[in-house]
């Protein structure tokens, strides 16, 4: 308690002195001081004052905690992968957090990424499956499915609520899959994923043989619920 005591003491007058320290010794570490570290590594990746100053010292000092951190963010709330992506950019560390795991992790922020003109997500994408195969492709099933049928889904109150997947994006990922060797229950994953954003993004019709080939004859067919929930946006 009393050792406790004296780190919180020194951490508050110099939080970035104590957490730098902690940071650069070796694993393993006690229960004390993995506490002290993730709680002051959140605290300046949330929007300290000098979070900048110290998560560059950080990635040079121990990259791997660095993301560590930034994944525990992600798990937390999703939606913080824009504050993951505003300090990979601002620390020009984007290309080598993209690399790391969960995949799902990695699929968000490249497709953040995308959006903001920081990446070439259909180069990425298509060197990834190289790569990993089918679980990369699988993961990337997943997060569309979540994100464009869990959309069409949702409550119409929630219609109007800006997509974390764009247009653009979706057409990407479309296309890229849709040349993916797929078994047949994922391959009819990828086409239901399709047709729904056919009524979310309309304008997947004018792709004609690109991403809207997903599709069975080019049709778009859904199920009765989904259907009816999407009906009712329009």
């Amino acid at each position: 308690d009393d050792v406790r005591a004296t780190f919180e003491r020194i951490a508050k007058s110099t939080p970035e002195v104590v957490f730098l320290g902690l940071a650069q010794i070796k694993k393993p570490w006690n229960a004390l001081h993995q506490e002290l570290v993730n709680r002051q590594l959140m605290m300046f990746l949330s929007g300290h004052s000098s979070g900048i100053f110290v998560l560059n010292l950080l990635w040079q000092l121990n990259s791997e905690l660095f993301s560590e951190g930034c994944i525990e963010l992600y798990n937390k709330d999703p939606a913080n992968v824009s504050r993951i992506l505003d300090l990979a950019q601002e620390l020009k560390v984007l290309n080598p957090l993209l690399e790391k795991r969960p995949f799902a992790f990695a699929i968000d922020l490249a497709a953040l990424a995308s959006r903001r003109q920081y990446l070439n997500l259909e180069k990425w994408l298509t060197d990834n499956i190289a790569n990993h195969g089918t679980t990369f492709v699988y993961e990337c099933l997943d997060l569309l499915n979540h994100e464009i049928v869990t959309r069409a889904i949702s409550d119409a109150s929630t219609a109007n609520q800006s997509p974390r997947l764009t247009y653009d994006v979706v057409v990407i990922f479309l296309r890229v899959l849709q040349g993916s060797q797929l078994s047949a229950d994922k391959a009819e994953m990828l086409r239901e994923i399709h047709d729904v954003a056919v009524r979310l993004y309309p304008r997947l019709l004018s792709l004609g043989s690109s991403a809207a080939a997903v599709a069975t004859n080019g049709e778009a067919t859904f199920s009765e619920d989904v259907e009816a929930q999407a009906n009712s946006y329009y």
